[in-house]
């Protein structure tokens, strides 16, 4: 039972590894990176080397591991407004980015420095630096010229617009201080709901009101099942929160893997009637040759 808490932050972390390569080898799918896929796939980066990190720490308990976590970690905030520039076409304002430069190279200092002399003052300072970071990307977001973004450039934004929302609750209960011990950490969870937008977003039939009351779904079934589990098992509220979590991570990835492979799907469909759209229409030939070599 000791163990209970870190087997459910590792299992989390591990869900959301998974859903992170899903979406990563997503955008390896769509072909040739641009820089806007390329901004992308720095941030799935970061993640993973987090989320990785951190596991392998818990699990080996080795200091090699820490200041691997702890450095991705302070490249989030930095990693966060590069890919919100991307999406909005522009630079944030100096001062925000002169700020999250200093405060990247300074976590990078102190992600080597002995734990005795850093904690907690760290992880306090970690934490207010990465709330600064989501909340300069969500103002930037907010504040965008629509009229210069394009329909579908302005439902992207949209789209991580929600994210922000639910990542930034769900942070807190990543950070371990004293006195505040919750049942599980929930940013993998966070990190699984933006890797299942961020599939989602290659599906534009799918509306944002689409999305939020299918994860309605998966979260009340989740906690259906959790509570279902604590009830028979006879658990307490702890280890029922732990068994919810770990239900709705699996559930999670199941549908970030279920929407990538309809995406290819999506994608072999159009493909097809594009060849069919601007096949050859003198040579017969050409046109069925085309056709049957076609993925």
């Amino acid at each position: 039972m000791a163990q209970a808490p870190l087997i459910a932050d590792s299992l989390v972390s591990l869900a959301a590894i998974a859903g992170l390569l899903v979406l990563f080898s997503v955008l390896r799918r769509l072909g040739a990176a641009d820089a806007m896929t390329g901004r992308f796939q720095l941030g799935l980066v970061v993640l993973i080397v987090l989320l990785a990190g951190r596991l392998l720490w818990w699990l080996t308990d080795s200091s090699v591991f820490m200041p691997v976590m702890f450095v991705a970690a302070g490249l989030i905030p930095l990693a966060t407004i590069v890919l919100t520039e991307g999406l909005l076409r522009r630079h944030a304002p100096r001062p925000v980015k002169y700020g999250l430069l200093a405060g990247t190279t300074l976590f990078v200092v102190l992600a080597f420095l002995p734990i005795a002399l850093v904690e907690p003052l760290r992880s306090y300072g970690l934490l207010a630096f990465q709330f600064a970071g989501f909340l300069a990307a969500g103002w930037m977001v907010l504040a965008r010229d629509r009229a210069s973004l394009s329909p579908r450039e302005n439902w992207l934004t949209d789209r991580i617009a929600m994210s922000l929302l639910l990542i930034l609750p769900f942070l807190v209960t990543d950070f371990r201080f004293d006195g505040s011990q919750l049942p599980v950490r929930m940013a993998g969870i966070a990190i699984l709901f933006i890797c299942w937008l961020a599939v989602g977003m290659g599906r534009s039939s799918l509306g944002h009101r689409d999305t939020v009351k299918a994860f309605a779904v998966l979260a009340t079934t989740a906690i259906a099942a959790g509570t279902g589990i604590g009830l028979i098992a006879q658990l307490d509220l702890a280890f029922t929160v732990q068994a919810t979590a770990l239900v709705l991570s699996a559930s999670l990835v199941a549908a970030i893997f279920i929407d990538a492979m309809n995406l290819g799907a999506d994608e072999r469909r159009d493909s097809l009637l594009s060849h069919i759209a601007h096949g050859s229409e003198t040579d017969a030939g050409t046109f069925l040759r085309g056709l049957r070599e076609h993925m």
